[in-house]
């Protein structure tokens, strides 16, 4: 397949940081614009390399919305998805899904990748002219592991943007909050009109961004 440029958004942060949530309204707010977006997870690869093992050995479907049977199949999902990275020095993940990417941006479909965990996923997508990726953070949300704990903040770094994601009341004002964010980063006019460079990736130069979009220097 021949290289293509990918259009593609990482967003980075710790379990329940609320990065589905915030690619939900970036899919919204793209939209708006007339413009598709689509939201890609490595945890979908992971389920679907899992799902006929899963199916055959226990009746359970990987992607089940019951909490009990989520429960019982996490540490095996967890671990496979560990093994896997570590046998291609983290590279399996992102075969698996990129693919997906490539006809997406050929399909003028913007990608968001809703669960990048590590430096190396981060790095993919910066690759990208026209890649972007951004880290959660909100208050009172802290790592779930010791390995969330390591990761994640060699994450953080490797983002363009790191924001510090306020808790909302309702749907609105969440909704209020990431539009904030997709005008301050240009979001719009990078994907739909390409009419701004891309952040500068040698310098690694990350910004900080409040819920004033204030910029850290």
């Amino acid at each position: 397949m021949e290289a293509v440029d990918l259009k593609i958004i990482g967003i980075a942060g710790v379990a329940q940081v609320g990065k589905d949530t915030f690619t939900d309204s970036l899919i919204d707010l793209f939209k708006e614009q007339g413009q598709s977006a689509q939201r890609v997870a490595f945890a979908d690869a992971l389920k679907e390399d899992l799902k006929d093992f899963l199916l055959a050995k226990t009746g359970v479907n990987p992607y089940t919305k019951d909490s009990s049977s989520k429960n019982l199949l996490r540490p095996l999902m967890v671990e496979y998805g560990r093994l896997m990275r570590a046998l291609t020095h983290g590279q399996y993940w992102i075969d698996e899904i990129k693919e997906k990417i490539e006809n997406n941006t050929k399909n003028n479909i913007i990608s968001i990748l809703s669960d990048v965990r590590y430096a190396n996923e981060a790095e993919w997508v910066n690759q990208s002219t026209s890649g972007i990726t951004i880290h959660l953070h909100r208050s009172g949300i802290e790592a779930a592991n010791k390995e969330e704990a390591h990761h994640d903040p060699l994450a953080q770094k490797t983002c363009h943007y790191s924001i510090n994601w306020r808790n909302c009341e309702n749907a609105s004002q969440l909704h209020h909050q990431v539009e904030k964010y997709f005008h301050a980063f240009e979001i719009s006019s990078r994907f739909i009109r390409s009419a701004i460079s891309p952040p500068n990736q040698k310098t690694s130069q990350r910004r900080l961004v409040s819920a004033r979009i204030g910029r850290k220097t």
